[in-house]
């Protein structure tokens, strides 16, 4: 649903952390952490409804333009305009499910001297939580080194916002 899908493996080798091809060093890092991206289903709701209610009232005065006409409007416009309503209520209603069953999406959060990286995004909370542990283990531990296989959402936008860009606040992504 707008984003794509690739495997990546996560692992630390040689005090090292490896996400995919990208590299961070333990010493460097300050922090790591997790994030969530918490798709704005209020939002979305609050969009049908103003769109259905514009969408109404345009059908409501095309019906009271074509009542004016009289005779001179076939029972086809009535019709036409009927159907087009319908289509677009249909096609909102059809926007509204696919926001309302999106899927939250975990970032998995390295901070270094500078600002929080986003290093991998997941929809497996538990796994990113797992990861964040991992990570904090094998900083504490010199001799601690592990490899997981995770599915990463990649792409500098998901669901149509901003999510890689590093705006992070507390511990949800804010766009």
């Amino acid at each position: 649903m707008g984003y794509a899908l690739e495997t990546v493996q996560v692992a630390v080798r040689n005090r090292t952390l490896w996400v995919g091809d990208h590299a961070y060093p333990l010493h460097n890092i300050a922090r790591v952490r997790s994030a969530a991206y918490v798709p704005d289903r209020s939002a979305a709701i609050r969009a049908f409804i103003r769109s259905a209610v514009k969408t109404a009232v345009a059908g409501f005065f095309g019906f009271i333009f074509l009542t004016c006409l009289g005779d001179a409007a076939s029972e086809a416009f009535y019709v036409i305009l009927f159907l087009a309503v319908a289509g677009v209520l249909a096609l909102k209603a059809i926007q509204l499910a696919r926001a309302l069953s999106e899927t939250n999406i975990y970032a998995l959060m390295v901070e270094t001297a500078g600002n929080p990286h986003v290093a991998l995004m997941s929809r497996d909370q538990e796994q990113v939580y797992y990861l964040v542990h991992q990570i904090v283990e094998a900083i504490d531990n010199p001799a601690k080194e592990f490899s997981i296989t995770v599915e990463n959402i990649q792409g500098d936008k998901v669901l149509g916002s901003k999510f890689l860009g590093d705006n992070v606040a507390g511990n949800k992504v804010v766009h």
